[in-house]
């Protein structure tokens, strides 16, 4: 097989290779938000919440989001594994957004409520 054929071939390959593993990636088609707490609220006794994100088909191909804060960034922060923290002396309304990163651009978004309390 003369060089340019081999090139051509190989090519080929990658390009058929590329297109069944775009085939096969399952898209997110909801997305669910939940808290390991009993409540959604910061206060002195519970200064973070735990929060998870559910994906569903169970097989979809990326179970991974970004968290952002949407509302109240002055009164908590939440890091990339999904730890909602408080942060502030001031009281108010928090809305935490997640975010698929596989493409399906789907988002949901969870309100808490910060009660008035000294916070680091």
């Amino acid at each position: 097989m003369a060089t340019d054929e081999r090139s051509l071939a190989m090519a080929s390959a990658q390009s058929n290779t590329a297109s069944a593993a775009s085939q096969n990636l399952r898209l997110a088609e909801e997305l669910a938000v939940t808290h390991l707490e009993k409540d959604a609220i910061l206060n002195e006794q519970q200064a973070c919440l735990h929060l998870y994100a559910h994906i569903y088909p169970a097989n979809a191909s990326c179970k991974n989001v970004n968290w952002t804060i949407i509302q109240g960034e002055e009164l908590a922060y939440v890091t990339p594994q999904g730890l909602l923290v408080a942060h502030g002396t001031q009281a108010g309304q928090i809305i935490v957004r997640a975010t698929t990163i596989d493409g399906s651009q789907l988002h949901q978004d969870l309100t808490v409520e910060k009660h008035l309390s000294p916070f680091c």
